[in-house]
């Protein structure tokens, strides 16, 4: 398996920090993912607030998102948490990527 991580920037995701991960298998399968990085959304804090600051949450939490880089572009936002199982990943081929 081949995997390669690159800067993204579109802007769709103009507050976050964004990266683009390309993996290619073996048996030739491949897709991209894209790896969204921003902070944690303000409407969030009152499921933290009685754990930590209003400054600590918006000066040290982020939210880290991971999706199909088609779903992305997809109209159905619902669309970007749905598992990709087009790459049919297999146990022993994610315990080898550690």
């Amino acid at each position: 398996m081949h995997i390669t991580v690159r800067k993204f920037s579109t802007p769709m995701l103009s507050d976050a920090v964004s990266y683009l991960v390309s993996v290619d298998k073996r048996d030739g399968k491949n897709n991209e993912y894209v790896v969204e990085i921003a902070r944690l959304n303000e409407s969030m804090y009152c499921v933290f607030d009685e754990v930590w600051s209003e400054e600590y949450l918006r000066n040290c939490c982020w939210m880290v998102s991971f999706y199909t880089l088609d779903a992305l572009f997809s109209l159905e936002l619902c669309g970007r948490f749905e598992p990709d199982k087009r790459m049919a990943f297999t146990r022993r081929e994610l315990e080898h990527l550690r």
